[in-house]
């Protein structure tokens, strides 16, 4: 059942950058962007970041497979580093205490990931 989660995430991962147009957002060297959005007084730069967004509900039965695929992702082989520079892994999770527990109410966390120390996963906690 993990492969099969893992391979239709990935198809959905792939689904989702196939439909995105690079060239849909411009920003003008005045730091205003098509379409009414604002910059504001950030320096806009040529280089570009990717971010992704692995989302993982599990309020129901799957929640132990969604956390074994949870440990997978921070024990792969290429991690992001901090630096502000990089890519951007976000895990956004909220998972049942326990397998057969779905009556406790549970707090979804988004946190950061990014190779650490040795190339071990680092975890930054950005919202409970």
């Amino acid at each position: 059942m993990s492969k099969l989660v893992r391979i239709a995430f990935c198809l959905l991962v792939a689904v989702l950058a196939a439909a995105c147009d690079p060239d849909e957002l411009t920003i003008n060297t005045d730091g205003a962007a098509r379409g009414g959005v604002e910059t504001g007084s950030r320096k806009v730069s040529g280089d570009s970041r990717h971010v992704m967004i692995y989302y993982v509900a599990g309020y129901n039965d799957l929640r132990n497979y969604l956390a074994d695929d949870i440990q997978d992702l921070l024990s792969c082989e290429y991690l992001p580093s901090p630096r502000r520079s990089d890519d951007v892994l976000l895990v956004f999770s909220k998972l049942a205490k326990s397998a057969s527990d779905f009556t406790t109410p549970v707090q979804p966390v988004l946190f950061r990931v990014s190779a650490g120390a040795e190339g071990k996963a680092l975890c930054d906690t950005l919202k409970r």
